[in-house]
């Protein structure tokens, strides 16, 4: 029989497979990208409960073997491994960051969402903020409602979901895919933002941008680059888009990508993923492979994105801003 070749591209930020269902300790990098162990920045153990359900529980690991989020119920899915169910978080000292619970549900196409409660802490073990959420209703994920915000001595600042509150937080910056420091100033009512948002750095205390919301809706941004010049939004984040979205994407890879001759006759299959910035103007540049499978998948995977057209860029507060891109691209033969 003929041998033939297919290439299936798939566009997912999670690439994580797991290739058995057995106990098993999966490597993963800071990305959430699937690496071997001496390159791995955490590790989780995973023990399989129902394999055909693809139902199982994991306990997540920093390499210095402190626990990173605690044992609990996972569902393997085609991306990966997502949580459905109660858990805390820690960092890599063992201090609690969140606790809260995660939903997925296969037949809606939701995976580890957060439900219910959800606290997190500061690094003295003391709550900051107390959130709510939704979970699934009519099939969609509700976003967050603020319910309790203390300052670092334990004072309680915003009380059921109403008040005015002042914390330190880290965004993007403009120019580099790097994040700085400012205080934001917020305005909860009924758990929602209302009236003026301000972003001050917190090195200097001049103006990043100032907000206007109602009910938890932005209905104008200003912001202002390190010239001064003005940028308004109505949207605080926007990520880079392929002309024509995914699907042209998934189209253009197709249409360009060519099974290399070694690779279809020795039978070597997998996935190559392919991290990119998509720069200022939309442009491509650092294509980097972070997961190798063989020179020549790598290579041809690599070539393509090179030749791979302009998105429209990313945007954060109303300005252009560099953004990392993971691409997987997976080679099979049939």
């Amino acid at each position: 029989m003929k041998k033939t070749t297919s290439l299936y591209i798939l566009l997912q930020l999670l690439a994580t497979v797991l290739y058995s269902q057995t106990d098993q300790t999966i490597y993963y990098n800071n990305y959430g990208h699937v690496t071997s162990e001496d390159s791995a920045s955490w590790y989780r153990k995973v023990h399989f409960t129902n394999e055909a359900k693809g139902e199982c529980e994991a306990t997540d690991f920093y390499m210095n073997g402190v626990i990173k989020r605690s044992k609990g119920p996972y569902i393997k899915d085609l991306g990966g491994m997502d949580p459905n169910g109660a858990f805390i978080n820690y960092d890599e000292f063992g201090n609690k960051e969140t606790e809260g619970t995660y939903v997925s549900d296969r037949d809606k196409g939701i995976w580890g969402k957060k439900t219910g409660k959800w606290t997190e802490y500061y690094s003295n073990g003391k709550p900051s903020w107390e959130y709510y959420y939704q979970g699934i209703v009519k099939d969609n994920y509700n976003d967050q409602q603020v319910m309790i915000y203390w300052d670092s001595t334990g004072t309680q600042i915003v009380k059921d979901g109403n008040g005015q509150c002042r914390y330190r937080d880290k965004i993007r910056l403009p120019n580099d895919t790097a994040w700085g420091d400012v205080y934001i100033n917020s305005t909860y009512k009924n758990g929602r933002l209302a009236g003026k948002n301000t972003y001050t750095f917190a090195k200097t205390g001049k103006l990043f941008a100032e907000e206007e919301y109602n009910d938890g809706n932005l209905i104008k941004g200003v912001s202002y680059d390190t010239q001064g010049k003005q940028y308004t939004y109505t949207k605080s984040d926007e990520t880079p888009v392929f002309p024509g979205g995914d699907a042209a994407l998934m189209r253009f890879l197709q249409q360009n990508i060519v099974y290399p001759k070694y690779e279809r006759n020795h039978n070597i299959e997998g996935k190559v993923l392919v991290r990119f910035v998509v720069e200022q103007d939309g442009s491509i540049n650092d294509v980097q492979v972070i997961r190798s499978v063989s020179k020549g998948l790598d290579n041809e995977a690599v070539k393509v994105v090179k030749m791979i057209p302009r998105f429209s860029p990313g945007y954060y507060l109303g300005q252009p801003v560099r953004v990392f891109y993971n691409l997987p691209i997976i080679y099979r033969l049939q």
